[in-house]
């Protein structure tokens, strides 16, 4: 499966070089193969209260069980 970045511009985005992979994740929701972001940087960590980011540990709480 490919997909696009969407375009546009997050103003709270602490590095700007993360924008296309919040694009990705954007254009990736609108598939029914995505649900969430999985990473470890903290910049798009720190957007988690607006989109579904989750670091793995997270991830795996949640999906797979303690």
């Amino acid at each position: 499966m490919s997909v696009e970045p969407l375009p546009g511009g997050e103003l709270d985005l602490r590095d700007v070089d993360d924008q296309p992979v919040l694009g990705t994740l954007l254009g990736a929701l609108k598939t029914p193969d995505a649900d969430d972001l999985i990473t470890g940087d903290k910049g798009l960590l720190a957007l988690a209260d607006r989109y579904p980011i989750v670091d793995s540990a997270k991830f795996w709480t949640t999906h797979a069980g303690p």
